[in-house]
C-alpha cells in the first residue's frame, strides 16, 4: 500500500494550475518538523520539505479558498518518485505526495505545542 499522511505547514499560498487532462490541480509545499533533545541535553530540530500535488476537485477547491502561506494542514495522499533530465543534461528525482482518489484527505489543524514524547510539532 502506497500510502503517506504528513501534518506541517505550507511554504507559500497554493498554485492552481490546470493540469493535462484540463481539469485544476492545486501545487504547494509543506515542511514537517521533528524537534528534540540531544544526550548533552542541547534542543535539534530537523525539517523536512515535501512537495504536495493535489487531483481531487473538491479539495483543489477546499486549497484555493482556505489554505494560505502558514497553515497548518493534515495531508494524505500517495508518494510518487519521478525520474527525469535537467536542462544540463543530469539526470535527477523528485518525490511528491499526490492527493487524489478515495483515500485523499486534506485538512486544516489546530496547532499543537508538544506531545507526549516532549516533540514539537
Amino acid at each position: 500500500m502506497n500510502q503517506a499522511k504528513l501534518i506541517g505547514n505550507l511554504g507559500a499560498d497554493p498554485v492552481i494550475k490546470t493540469g493535462a487532462n484540463g481539469k485544476p490541480l492545486a501545487q504547494f509545499s509543506v515542511a514537517t518538523k521533528e524537534q528534540w533533545t540531544d544526550k548533552q541535553g542541547e534542543p535539534r530540530e530537523d525539517v523536512q520539505w515535501h512537495q504536495i500535488a493535489v487531483f481531487e476537485p473538491k479539495l483543489v477547491e477546499f486549497a484555493q479558498q482556505h489554505l494560505r502561506k502558514g497553515s497548518f494542514v493534515n495531508i494524505e495522499g500517495s508518494i510518487r518518485n519521478t525520474r527525469y533530465t535537467d536542462a544540463g543534461g543530469a539526470e535527477r528525482f523528485s518525490s511528491q505526495i499526490v492527493v487524489s482518489g478515495p483515500r485523499a484527505r486534506l485538512t486544516l489543524q489546530e496547532r499543537r505545542q508538544t506531545n507526549e514524547a516532549g516533540r514539537g510539532r
